[in-house]
């Protein structure tokens, strides 16, 4: 359950980031990275984007300094929305196939 949350977190985070890198050329610094580091667990969610290849972080004497947009940001944003896909239309399709099968023994019985 766990990673769900922390995925969840991810992709909010990285569509807010998507935006202001539209914004400012897909690097942001200063002011800019404020309320993305205002906590522990935003930079925790930040260093996740970083290890999945989504953005890069720049750190100066363990301090923040530039959060850049990588080409695997689109990427990761595309992966997760295609994974819920996949999943809404494979309960659907389980589903279905549960009630024709039904009915199939019920016309054959």
């Amino acid at each position: 359950m766990k990673s769900i949350i922390a995925r969840f977190k991810m992709f909010r985070m990285l569509s807010k980031l998507d935006t202001l890198f539209d914004r400012h050329d897909g690097i942001l610094s200063g002011d800019q990275i404020d309320p993305f580091v205002s906590s522990v667990k935003k930079m925790a969610t930040l260093r996740r984007l970083s290890d999945a290849g989504a953005v890069k972080l720049t750190f100066y004497s363990n301090e923040l300094l530039s959060i850049r947009r990588l080409p695997g940001a689109s990427l990761y944003l595309l992966e997760r929305s295609e994974l819920w896909v996949n999943r809404i239309a494979g309960f659907i399709v389980g589903v279905a196939t549960a009630v024709v099968a039904e009915l199939i023994i019920r016309t054959i019985i």
